[in-house]
């Protein structure tokens, strides 16, 4: 399977929080309710160990905004989200990966280009894996 795979996996892993289940998207939210999860991943870095073969280890990046209607909120859902996939362990056929790993923090902000004014906090994980076999 692709690096697809390690996405749906960390998007699933939020999703398996019964409080955010219905919350969560992938990318811009156009309709935001007052409390949401928007995940942003790049395709991943590249790494080859080997000359003679197709063997890549990739680094899968996630940028985590964690929104609510009070900083307290967003903070609220951030630590959901940290609970719910730090040092876990993806299963993704084709892959091997390592534990997920928080990257960093941001302070909250508050967002006032929309109506009503929403508070988030951002988040950065990392996935690395390796082709199975």
């Amino acid at each position: 399977m692709s690096e697809v795979g390690v996405k749906d996996a960390f998007l699933d892993s939020i999703r398996e929080e019964p409080t955010l289940a219905q919350v969560v998207w992938e990318g811009t939210v156009l309709k935001r309710p007052t409390r949401y999860v928007s995940v942003f991943s790049d395709s991943g870095e590249r790494e080859s160990e080997s000359f003679t073969g197709p063997q890549q280890t990739v680094t899968r990046s996630f940028l985590v905004h964690s929104v609510g209607a009070t900083a307290a909120k967003a903070q609220e859902v951030s630590a959901l989200v940290i609970e719910q996939v730090v040092d876990r362990v993806f299963d993704v056929a084709g892959r091997v990966c390592r534990p997920v790993q928080h990257e960093a923090s941001h302070y909250t902000r508050l967002d006032k280009d929309i109506d009503p004014p929403l508070f988030y906090n951002v988040d950065e994980f990392s996935v690395i894996s390796k082709p199975s076999g």
